[in-house]
C-alpha cells in the first residue's frame, strides 16, 4: 500500500489531542503505555519490541492480507480521493489516514463497504470470537467516517468483523457503544494530558517498560519484587481492569 497524504474531512479544523483507534486498543491494556508514548512522541508499538510482540504483529499481518488478497476491494490510487468513490457499491481499502477534525479522530480502516455512501466500517482479527474491543473499533471507525456519509442516508449503524475461523460477523452498534467510545475517548485525552500510574499486568512482558514499571509500583508501596508470582500476576491484572472501568 502506498504512503499518501490525510484525507481532512469535517467542517471544522481540530486543534486538541487526536485519538487514534491504537490508543483506544492501548489504553485498555496499559494506560501509562499510551502517556509514555505521547509525551515522547513515538509509536507505541515502540514499546513493546521484542520478538514475541513483532512475531503476533506479522501473524496478524499475514492473515490480514490473506483475507484481502481473496476479497474484491477496490484500492485507492495516488492522486485519488476517497470522496470520490463514494457512490459505488465496492469495498475500499485505502492507505490514507483518516482525519475527523469535529471529533478529533484519526485512523485507518481496514476496509470499508461502501454501499452507496452508507460506508460500513470492516476490521479484520486473528482471533475466533468477536470482543468487545472489537465493536469499540467498529464503533470508532462508524464516527470516523461520519463527515463521509451522504447527508440524506441514514443508515443504521454496524460493521463487520472477519474472523481467523472465515466468519464475517455483523454487529449492530447501540447507544451503549458510542457513549463507551465516547466516554474512552475522554480518558485517553485526559491521560495524555495528565499522566497515569503505571500498574503491573500480563502485558508486562511484553513491554520494555517492565523493569521501570515495576520498580516504580514498588517505591509507591505495591508488589514487591519477590511477590511476583502467579498469584501476584492475576491479583495485578485483576486491579487493573477494576482501574481502567471505574
Amino acid at each position: 500500500m502506498q504512503n499518501l497524504p490525510a484525507v481532512d474531512i469535517g467542517k471544522n479544523r481540530w486543534q486538541g489531542i487526536w485519538v487514534s483507534k491504537s490508543d483506544l486498543v492501548e489504553f485498555l491494556r496499559c494506560k501509562y503505555r499510551v502517556y509514555l508514548a505521547y509525551i515522547r512522541g513515538i509509536p507505541i508499538g515502540e514499546l513493546k519490541d521484542n520478538e514475541a510482540v513483532r512475531a503476533i504483529i506479522e501473524r496478524g499481518r499475514q492473515f490480514e492480507s490473506s483475507v484481502i488478497s481473496q476479497m474484491p476491494f477496490e484500492e485507492v490510487e495516488e492522486g485519488e480521493r476517497v470522496e470520490s468513490l463514494l457512490s459505488e457499491e465496492i469495498i475500499l481499502r485505502t492507505p490514507q489516514l483518516i482525519r475527523n477534525h469535529e471529533l478529533g479522530l484519526q485512523g485507518i480502516p481496514d476496509l470499508i463497504s461502501v454501499a452507496k455512501g452508507k460506508l460500513y466500517p470492516i476490521e479484520i482479527k486473528l482471533h475466533k470470537e468477536v470482543r468487545w474491543s472489537d465493536e469499540l473499533e467498529l464503533a470508532f471507525y462508524w464516527e470516523l467516517l461520519e463527515p463521509l456519509r451522504k447527508r440524506k442516508l441514514k443508515p443504521k449503524p454496524k460493521g463487520y468483523i472477519l474472523l481467523n475461523t472465515g466468519e464475517i460477523a455483523e454487529v449492530s452498534l447501540t447507544n451503549y457503544h458510542f457513549q463507551s467510545l465516547s466516554a474512552l475517548v475522554e480518558q485517553v485525552r485526559e491521560v495524555k494530558t495528565s499522566g497515569a500510574e503505571p500498574a503491573i499486568s500480563s502485558e508486562c512482558k511484553l513491554c520494555t517498560l517492565r523493569d521501570e514499571c515495576h520498580r516504580l509500583v514498588f517505591d509507591r508501596g505495591g508488589l514487591s519484587p519477590h511477590s511476583w508470582n502467579c498469584t501476584g500476576k492475576a491479583r495485578a491484572a485483576g486491579e487493573l481492569r477494576h482501574n481502567q472501568y471505574k
